[in-house]
């Protein structure tokens, strides 16, 4: 059972403001059929369960990736203070000699990659 008054209120809330252009019942039934059509997806308690099974997953992948790396980087020669200070240190000191020397343009020097 459909209340046609309401259907018709709807069209007409829908259409531009001072549009009087008659409703006919092609357009009535044409809306009734976008609506009757259009099942939007609810979302039911076991999804919400997915998500945030998904969500802990990635979680847990995330945080083992990150403790190997850590874990690898203690095990390497590499210093990780060390080198982040000296690369900032480097990279201080090329900004002031482009700064007082504007025509230098000397290469960046090569960023040391630390093994991950």
């Amino acid at each position: 059972m459909i209340a046609e008054a309401l259907e018709i209120a709807a069209i007409k809330r829908n259409r531009g403001r001072g549009d009087v252009t008659p409703i006919t019942e092609h357009d009535l039934w044409t809306h009734i059929a976008e609506n009757t059509s259009a099942k939007p997806y609810k979302e039911l308690a076991i999804d919400l369960i997915g998500t945030a099974r998904r969500d802990r997953e990635n979680a847990i992948d995330f945080f083992i990736r990150a403790s190997l790396r850590i874990e690898r980087l203690a095990l390497s020669a590499v210093e990780i203070g060390r080198a982040l200070r000296d690369r900032i240190k480097a990279e201080a000191v090329r900004s002031a000699l482009v700064a007082t020397f504007p025509r230098w343009t000397a290469p960046s020097p090569p960023i040391a990659t630390m093994a991950v």
